[in-house]
């Protein structure tokens, strides 16, 4: 067990999606996510099920004096809730577009509470290679197997809450890649835990995936 602290993960993260760059948006872009989740019991194959659906679309991109303004349509089907609602969202935020300064007074030295019953390990980062969504397979076949596959950093880590009572340790694993649009960046995220059930103490892991998206 390697502690870290969450400024630490946190860091990795923003320095990784650096690389994606938000002033490439543009009108049109389109995100589907998927967000499933798998138990296991000791069983050969874990049940598998559905959990959600959400769609991002750019529906409008605005050049401003040294900003970027964004209009997002965000729409979620919860099949979590009876009869799976559809709920529909717009949004809009802005960027900045000019240069960016270091505060130099940021004080990095920043670490997570010692009395904190959250503490975090094993902070690993890794380079990996996923294979494009199927769905974009479909509708842009590879000219070659590795014309298929997206580079990607694998961060991954593990949360320690310390309930003396019910202690819990969740792996956390988050693939970035910087070759896809720049809302699906965050390829893949996964959440691994043991839960209790009555007797029963089955692992779940709940992820979610960009499962297909469309950009120029």
């Amino acid at each position: 067990m390697v502690p870290t602290t969450s400024q630490e993960i946190s860091k990795v993260q923003q320095q990784i999606l650096a690389g994606a760059d938000p002033l490439t948006i543009q009108k049109g872009e389109f995100v589907y996510f998927l967000k499933s989740q798998e138990v296991y019991t000791g069983q050969q194959n874990p049940s598998v099920s559905l959990m959600e659906e959400e769609a991002l679309t750019v529906l409008d991109r605005v050049d401003g004096p040294g900003y970027l303004q964004i209009t997002m349509q965000k729409e979620i089907i919860d099949h979590l809730t009876e009869g799976s609602p559809h709920s529909l969202f717009k949004e809009v935020f802005y960027i900045g577009t000019e240069p960016q300064t270091e505060d130099e007074n940021t004080d990095e030295s920043n670490t997570d509470p010692e009395d904190s019953n959250i503490k975090f390990y094993n902070l690993k980062i890794t380079d990996e290679v996923l294979p494009k969504p199927a769905k974009v397979q479909q509708k842009e076949p590879c000219s070659s197997e590795q014309d298929c596959l997206l580079a990607v950093k694998k961060v991954a880590y593990d949360i320690v809450f310390l309930d003396p009572k019910s202690p819990q340790t969740t792996k956390v694993e988050t693939w970035i890649s910087t070759q896809v649009p720049y809302f699906s960046s965050i390829l893949k995220s996964c959440f691994t835990t043991v839960i209790s059930v009555d007797t029963a103490r089955p692992l779940v892991r709940q992820c979610k995936s960009v499962f297909d998206y469309e950009f120029n």
